[in-house]
């Protein structure tokens, strides 16, 4: 089964919470949101059979920091 993204409404209201309140402030947040939910609900995703997992040890420095750039990268798009 495949999860819902995060609803708007509740990435605006977080964001009030969190004191964001500028446009465009807002804008970044909610892409930057948006592509850590995207990169999550693809890691939840059941694999075919004989796929490698895309996971990353937290102990792996290198694979950690590979994976934010990537969500940085997919937020900035």
């Amino acid at each position: 089964m495949d999860e819902g993204a995060i609803p708007f409404e509740a990435i605006e209201r977080f964001a009030a919470r969190a004191g964001i309140v500028e446009a465009e402030e807002f804008d970044r947040f909610e892409r930057l949101i948006r592509a850590m939910d995207d990169e999550y609900r693809a890691r939840r995703r059941p694999k075919g059979k004989g796929e490698a997992g895309n996971t990353v040890s937290m102990k792996d420095g290198g694979g950690v920091l590979a994976l934010l750039q990537r969500i940085a990268g997919k937020a900035e798009g």
